[in-house]
């Protein structure tokens, strides 16, 4: 697999997440939930 496939592969993914995350954030009760479950591991 050539490193140019790959760096393309990367971008797709990176961008899906991005958007993934743009949506998250745009409802603010699965945010309230997202920032529970980050703040409960860093008490362990």
């Amino acid at each position: 697999m050539s490193a140019s496939h790959l760096e393309v592969y990367w971008i797709k993914w990176l961008e899906c997440v991005r958007q993934f995350w743009t949506e998250m954030e745009n409802r603010s009760a699965v945010n309230d939930v997202i920032s529970f479950v980050c703040e409960d591991k860093r008490n362990y």
